[in-house]
């Protein structure tokens, strides 16, 4: 029986309830195909002038997602180049997931984990910037305005 809850008014998300015992998927895995399919639902601003403002704007705080692993020129992103963000924290290999340091006390896979919840959590707050919502603004101004 597939179930559907509403976490946000943008994300829906989907599951199986009737989970085999004996089931083969990771939890790396499951975390991956629940956030790429949560990535789907997010409202997008792809207007190219849109991005373009949005991107100046947050250059001028010299936003920086708190990200484990780096990506250059998040704040242009779209969905294609987010998702493919997301399959390169997937398939990173043990050794480069390791590196962050974050593994001398996690597991690699909840590194990776980690590394794809927030990536799925800066590019939700990035589309509602674009679309000017006042609340993602005023998240970004108590952060690097409010002093």
């Amino acid at each position: 029986m597939l179930k559907c809850a509403v976490f946000s008014s943008i994300v829906v998300t989907c599951w199986n309830r009737n989970v085999k015992r004996g089931d083969t998927m990771t939890d790396l895995e499951k975390r991956y195909k629940k956030i790429k399919s949560s990535l789907a639902f997010i409202v997008c601003e792809e207007s190219g002038a849109k991005i373009k403002a949005t991107s100046e704007r947050l250059h001028k705080y010299h936003y920086q997602p708190p990200f484990v692993f780096d990506f250059p020129g998040f704040v242009d992103f779209t969905r294609k180049e987010a998702l493919a963000a997301l399959d390169k924290i997937y398939k990173l290999k043990e050794s480069e997931a390791a590196a962050t340091g974050l593994a001398s006390d996690r597991s690699v896979e909840s590194v990776k984990i980690i590394a794809m919840e927030m990536l799925y959590k800066e590019f939700s707050l990035l589309q509602k910037l674009r679309r000017d919502i006042a609340e993602a603004w005023d998240h970004i101004n108590e952060l690097y305005e409010d002093d």
